[in-house]
């Protein structure tokens, strides 16, 4: 009864907060009344309980939006170039080391970080 009544609602609100993407519209729609149903025990009746979806729907839109910009962050082809460049540049720098050199510096880090104690 719950989401014959208020799904094209949170369809609509999540639609118009992606810009059109239907997909993630009904990605969002889906876990809103996922999140309703878990948690209408905690629906204190404050205020109607249209209201309470309505700010389902906004938390889990930004939400949604959050975790997209968290990976679009992370998998940008500017964020990888960024990191490669640092790393390459920081290595030509380096002076050559042996390998024990390597496998010392390893071993102290964990130690002097209190990992191996």
């Amino acid at each position: 009864m719950l989401y014959e009544s208020y799904k094209d609602k949170v369809y609509s609100i999540a639609l118009y907060h992606f810009h059109g993407d239907a997909a993630i519209a009904a990605d969002v729609t889906q876990q809103v009344f996922v999140k309703a149903i878990t948690n209408i025990g905690n629906f204190r009746g404050d205020a109607g309980i249209g209201t309470w979806l309505y700010r389902l729907t906004a938390n889990e839109c930004v939400d949604r939006r959050r975790a997209g910009a968290a990976r679009e962050i992370a998998t940008s082809p500017e964020t990888f170039a960024q990191f490669a460049d640092t790393r390459s540049r920081n290595w030509m720098k380096a002076p050559p080391r042996s390998h024990h050199e390597y496998a010392q510096q390893s071993l102290r880090c964990p130690r002097s970080c209190g990992f191996l104690s």
